[in-house]
């Protein structure tokens, strides 16, 4: 990967509706803008995963922090719906009224909310492993069976799945990222046991997941909340093109996920990865993922 400190500073912004939001940027800083949303839990540092492949395109991968993850302040209240006025108003403080939109698991859905609100700006969109509705026994088919009990929890009970990001998960996360990174992939396939063996990726990877939690756990408790109740009756809005990638042998966020994006309608092209798992698929396949958004925006 070649990916080593330092990365780039976190930058603040206040957007003109009053909202704080943190901030970084990777890539080519003069390339085609591309927003970026990050996975579940993370940050903003994940999109390092995509910088030298971004450099060498002459892209511009511009990485925000959702609310109460880095250094954008929580906000309680927050649904998926709000996303999509952050995202513009964050791309057009930069200068951009039109960019592309990129998401990985769970900045899936964020990144499909933005294309179907803003599908006057955003010219082409790229999915890699996205989340869809979790709590969906036939899209969470294959999960670990604690990832499925706190959907259910979240589900059903959220101010205990709250609780329980605020009072065990969150510290986990922030205090031991190592420990908590080796339980995530204690049951991953082969192929992301791989990457972990990398240094540059577990150098990132802990970096990441520990400034996700730098305010706590109610952050990733909100996303998680986000995630099983979405109300996705507006995606066939989307008119551009879409690229969505998926590791056949991902137990993190299962191959059915992806599919559910079919029933939509859009214009598509789908990229099935025999063997490939959840994080080996950024890994291995980034370059492969920009190369064919970028062809989308020329075409």
């Amino acid at each position: 990967m070649n990916l080593s400190p330092p990365y780039p500073p976190l930058q603040t912004l206040t957007l003109g509706n009053g909202q704080q939001l943190g901030w970084r940027q990777w890539g080519d800083p003069q390339g085609y803008p591309v927003l970026y949303c990050h996975g579940f839990p993370a940050c903003s540092l994940e999109a390092g995963l995509a910088h030298h492949a971004a450099k060498s395109l002459q892209l511009s991968i511009i990485a925000p922090d959702r609310p109460g993850y880095g250094g954008s302040p929580y906000q309680p209240v927050r649904s998926l719906a709000d996303w999509p006025e952050t995202a513009c108003l964050l791309m057009r403080a930069l200068g951009h009224e039109h960019f592309a939109v990129a998401g990985f698991s769970g900045g899936g859905p964020y990144a499909v909310e933005t294309a179907a609100t803003l599908k006057d700006q955003v010219q082409a969109l790229l999915l890699a492993a996205p989340v869809h509705h979790l709590g969906n026994p036939d899209l969470d088919a294959g999960m670990a069976r604690s990832a499925r009990m706190l959907i259910r929890l979240s589900q059903h009970r959220p101010q205990w799945a709250e609780g329980f990001y605020r009072f065990f998960l969150g510290p986990l996360m922030y205090h031991w990222p190592t420990l908590a990174l080796r339980i995530l992939m204690a049951v991953a396939p082969p192929a992301d046991q791989a990457v972990r063996a990398l240094p540059d990726f577990m150098q990132l990877a802990r970096a990441s997941t520990r400034q996700a939690f730098v305010q706590g756990g109610k952050g990733a408790a909100r996303d998680l909340w986000i995630y099983t109740h979405l109300k996705p009756d507006h995606w066939e809005n989307i008119t551009c093109p879409v690229s969505l990638w998926h590791g056949l042998a991902d137990r993190t966020v299962p191959p059915a996920a992806s599919r559910a994006y079919l029933d939509h309608g859009w214009k598509m092209q789908t990229h099935w990865l025999e063997n490939e798992g959840h994080f080996s698929l950024v890994v291995r396949h980034m370059p492969a993922m920009l190369k064919a958004l970028q062809n989308a925006l020329s075409a």
